[in-house]
Formats: C-alpha cells, structure tokens, sequence
C-alpha cells in the first residue's frame, strides 16, 4: 500500500526538508464505529514551530485513528450514515 511506498517516502523526505513534523495513520473504518474494513492512509502535519502533544509518533506510522476521544465499540448499519432521501 501507500504507506510502504517510495512515494510515501518521498512525501515524508519532503516534509522534513520543509520543517514539517507529521503524524501518520491507517485508520480502518471499523476503528471508527463505520461497518467498512478497508484501512486508510491519512498524514497530519504541522510546520516548525508548531509540534504535536504526542511527538513520539512523529515520522511513524500508528495503527488506528488519533486519540482524540472515545472511538465507538460497535459497529451501526451502513444506512444510519446515509441521507435519508437515498432508497436502498
């Protein structure tokens, strides 16, 4: 996937040349409550001087979504996401 790819490597590099930190994370659907498995890459960052709370994740790849609250336990049908006006 990307996130074992040269072009994420490539990104990071760039990132640090800039004076960028980062944080990355494949977060799964499911981590989130969402009723979907397929684990997404997705890479915060934020320019010197500015540094995350949790700086040891910085250039690392973590499992999961930011702790940023309680992640919901169970899983909701797909429909409960979805506007009401769509007919299934």
């Amino acid at each position: 996937g990307f996130e074992e790819s040269e072009t994420r490597n490539h990104l990071v590099d760039t990132m640090k040349r800039n004076n960028y930190t980062t944080q990355e994370f494949l977060v799964s659907p499911i981590d989130l409550g969402v009723p979907y498995s397929r684990a997404r890459y997705f890479c915060l960052a934020k320019i010197s001087p500015l540094k995350f709370l949790r700086g040891e994740n910085d250039f690392k790849i973590s499992k999961g979504p930011p702790e940023v609250g309680k992640v919901p336990q169970e899983c909701r049908p797909l429909k409960e996401y979805l506007s009401e006006e769509l007919v299934f």
